[in-house]
Formats: C-alpha cells, structure tokens, sequence
C-alpha cells in the first residue's frame, strides 16, 4: 500500500508532540533529550517517520476491519481515551481536554487508539481457536 509524504508528515507530527507531552509530564526538557542523542533530532525524526509510516498501515487495516464489521466509536469511547490520559499524567481529564483540544493531531490519533481498542477487543472476543484431539492411526 502507497501512503503518501503527507500522512507520513501528519502522523510523524502528532507521535513527535505525543512524544514531547509524555517527556514534559515525566520532567524532561526536549532539548536535553537532544543533545543526549547522538545523531540529534534527525535520528528521532528517522524513527519516528519509521514508526509513522508502519502505524499507518497498521490504521488502514484496523480502519478496514472496524468498517466490515460494522464498529463505530462513541463518546463513552473517547471519555474512556481521556480519563486513561488523565491517569498516565496524573491530571483531571478535563485539564487533558483543554490542552488536547489545541491540537485536532492529537484527538485523531486518541480516536484511533479507541477504534484499535475495540477491533483489538472484537477480534479477541470473536476469534476463538478450538483445538480438537485426532487420534493417530
């Protein structure tokens, strides 16, 4: 499958400023994380491209079977997404709405992480392998 330089670019922009978020709540400062790299911000970038572009296909095939099988997102979905948020940081989930709400990157991202969830749980719940004994002749 063919994903365009954009959707790269977009999904890279919305991991690195995840990145950066989860960095700031532990008390690290970006520039620090820098120059204790060794090839800088073109070796995170590199990786984070990698990392964009393989989450993108990874999307589509989610996207593809959230679609066939009929899953849909609701709002209990995305107030599930931010109260998790909320916990990891160790703030209220309305502070995490107010600051997220600047960035439609970032909510994206969130409804995707929601809709992997439920096809994640929908194929757990409906792929159940059953193992049957064959005596041998």
């Amino acid at each position: 499958v063919e994903i365009s330089e954009r959707m790269i670019e977009r999904e890279a922009n919305s991991l690195l400023a995840d990145y950066k978020n989860r960095l700031s709540a532990q008390g690290i400062n970006w520039e620090s994380v820098l120059k204790s790299q060794e090839g800088g911000e073109h070796d995170i970038m590199k990786t984070i491209r990698e990392d964009a572009a393989l989450r993108i296909k990874n999307s589509l095939v989610i996207d593809k079977i959230a679609k066939e099988e009929g899953i849909k997102l609701t709002p209990a979905d995305i107030d599930n997404k931010f109260q998790e948020l909320a916990t990891a940081y160790r703030i209220s989930p309305q502070e995490i709405m107010k600051s997220i709400s600047k960035n439609p990157e970032i909510i994206s991202s969130l409804s995707q992480q929601a809709v992997n969830d439920k096809v994640r749980a929908f194929l757990t719940e409906n792929n159940k392998i059953e193992y049957k004994l064959v005596e041998s002749k």
